[in-house]
């Protein structure tokens, strides 16, 4: 995916199409961002933005927003991670982009998760399902929302409930085929469960994947 991201964007620039080329980089931020390259994917991110306020895309530079957002918050900046992420969940309600309004929601529940806030985290999981309930299926979103949710409860001090969302997350991840979100489900159980070689086999997944650490709180 890094591969044919990289490329699309340079076939873009080649045809002129700079807002083509932004909208892949966003594509290609999202995973450097998830493979723990923060200045690589925030360098494409900060760019992308620029693009796409000036071709006056919204749904594009709301969605760059929203990925700069858990970039600071993996940085342990959680008041800018809060602010950027609201001002995309807004721009997202107003463009009525239901899907991405999940998607930012269940952000939300990892930036409080991060700050160490388990009733605000709590509370953006339960609009998050309601929203995702009025949605219908989306892809990916359902195993994410019940891994941070599962992070909040663990939070809140509430183990049995976030093993339950734990292996929701896992049984959603695996129906999926999503092997990062199963890797890093693994990880939470393993640590709940002081399962060492657990850990240690999600960690190697990650590594295929290209991820060089786990992320903040997971």
């Amino acid at each position: 995916a890094v591969a044919d991201f990289t490329t699309s964007s340079e076939r873009y620039k080649r045809a002129g199409d700079v807002l083509g080329a932004a909208l892949a980089d966003n594509n290609l931020a999202e995973i450097l961002t998830l493979q723990v390259h923060l200045e690589d994917a925030e360098a494409l991110l900060i760019r992308a933005r620029r693009v796409t306020e000036a071709a006056n895309y919204p749904h594009g530079t709301m969605t760059t927003i929203s990925g700069l957002s858990r970039i600071a918050a993996w940085r342990g900046d959680h008041d800018r991670a809060l602010a950027l992420q609201s001002e995309a969940l807004q721009g997202f309600r107003d463009l009525r982009a239901d899907d991405f309004v999940v998607d930012s929601l269940v952000r939300l529940i990892e930036i409080h998760v991060l700050a160490g806030d388990a009733p605000r985290a709590l509370a953006a999981s339960a609009e998050a399902e309601r929203a995702l309930g009025r949605l219908g299926d989306v892809s990916l979103v359902p195993a994410s929302l019940a891994r941070f949710t599962a992070r909040a409860l663990l939070l809140a001090g509430r183990e049995a409930d976030a093993r339950e969302a734990f292996e929701r997350a896992l049984q959603l991840a695996s129906a999926a085929g999503l092997a990062y979100e199963v890797a890093l489900v693994s990880v939470g159980l393993g640590r709940m469960n002081g399962d060492n070689e657990r850990i240690a086999e999600a960690m190697n997944q990650l590594g295929q994947l290209g991820v060089v650490g786990v992320p903040p709180g997971s």
